[in-house]
């Protein structure tokens, strides 16, 4: 029989942390003890017995596991609490003939439990419970498994419990997932990769350092361009979104960022003039014609930049406040009009709905059936045929 004997230093710091344990090498669960021993399988791991019954301590097991199970209640003992049945770690196995060992509740060491791993939504033991508030063992979403016995189920370089930051089993925003090398589909595995594919986290470390691309982000910088395609068509540093720093991102250069330098497109290779500071560049807004204007970064006047840049004391453009954000001259979806001091004509201005709150691309934000206008008493300003309060005062 096959046990992984391996205590993660993270299952191990968690423990340290809980209940002020040392860490020691977990015990073979062969020797054949008695299930109903109360023994210290860790040298400290311990059944505390009070009035309200037993408590477990965080992180400690209930008690050594017996594969005879001479009395047949391994179908119904979880001792180490990890959500699987002591009869299913002595008897399931996996890749290579593996199996879980029922005395650690993290057999292969990566920082989620057993239980989380294989997918387990129901706790076998209630005096488990008392687990809960400092180790998970119960999966967020089963319909997602990884291997209980390998710390590395997709081979990427990063444990299970790096990738699956609060180890619950679900891909979360933010994390990689443990089940695939290329969690964001730009073409590079979330690992350190190969001499031929470098990867992204190149230490393994889980954490995006300086000089890394990010693992959950296709496009690193920002910048509208995939890393890939920065990478290895146009040549531009996916990690600065304005790789020749011209003011204009490298993404507004590329119109339909694909890599190539096209009509009505300039190169972000090359320095650009915005003479506006709008992050359009001046040629384009030749090309755009009215409303742009390369001498004026607010056309119309509403506070938003025309552009994707901020320019201080003028106009906001920054965090997607700006109106035509990839500077290709057509209103698009999620886009404002630069032409149009009031975009979605419920008489309050663009920049000044994103101060208040409301979404100056929907002149109903709150969906009932009143325009922002009216519900803020506006009488006067914004679009012309904004509909008006008749009674301001309430």
């Amino acid at each position: 029989m096959k046990f992984i004997h391996h205590l993660s230093i993270a299952t191990c710091l968690m423990l340290i942390t809980q209940s002020g344990c040392q860490c020691a090498n977990p015990a073979s669960t062969s020797d054949g003890g008695s299930a109903d021993e109360e023994t210290n399988i860790d040298d400290e791991t311990q059944l505390v017995d009070d009035d309200e019954g037993p408590e477990i301590i965080p992180g400690r097991t209930l008690r050594t596991p017996d594969e005879n199970d001479i009395d047949g209640e391994n179908d119904f003992r979880d001792s180490d609490c990890d959500g699987l049945t002591d009869a299913q770690e002595f008897q399931n196995e996996y890749v290579g003939g593996l199996k879980t060992d029922p005395a650690i509740a993290d057999s292969d060491g990566d920082g989620i439990s057993d239980g989380v791993e294989v997918g387990v939504t129901e706790i076998i033991e209630a005096a488990c419970e008392n687990l809960a508030h400092g180790y998970l063992f119960i999966d967020a979403d089963p319909s997602t498994t990884t291997s209980p016995v390998e710390a590395d189920s997709d081979g990427d370089c990063l444990y299970d419990g790096v990738e699956d930051k609060n180890r619950n089993g679900r891909v979360d925003e933010g994390e990689t997932d443990p089940r695939g090398v290329d969690s964001d589909g730009d073409g590079y595995p979330d690992g350190e990769g190969s001499e031929d594919n470098l990867g992204e986290d190149l230490n393994c470390n889980g954490e995006q350092d300086v000089g890394e691309l990010s693992p959950v982000l296709a496009d690193s910088d920002g910048d509208g361009i995939n890393d890939r395609i920065e990478n290895a068509l146009v040549g531009t540093d996916p990690l600065n979104p304005d790789s020749d720093s011209d003011g204009i991102p490298d993404g507004n250069e590329d119109i339909n960022q694909n890599g190539r330098v096209e009509n009505g497109e300039t190169n972000p290779l090359i320095p650009d003039t915005d003479t506006d500071g709008d992050g359009i560049p001046d040629s384009r807004e030749i090309q755009f014609g009215a409303p742009y204007d390369l001498n004026d970064p607010d056309s119309d006047d509403d506070g938003l930049c025309d552009g994707p840049n901020s320019v201080p004391g003028v106009c906001e453009g920054l965090d997607g406040k700006g109106e035509d954000l990839n500077g290709d001259g057509i209103q698009t979806p999620g886009e404002t009009d630069p032409g149009n001091p009031d975009s979605d004509c419920d008489g309050l201005l663009d920049g000044e709905e994103f101060e208040l709150g409301t979404d100056p691309r929907f002149s109903d934000s709150d969906s009932d059936g009143i325009p922002d206008g009216v519900e803020l008493g506006r009488t006067t300003g914004g679009c012309v045929t904004a509909q008006r309060d008749a009674d301001p005062t309430t």
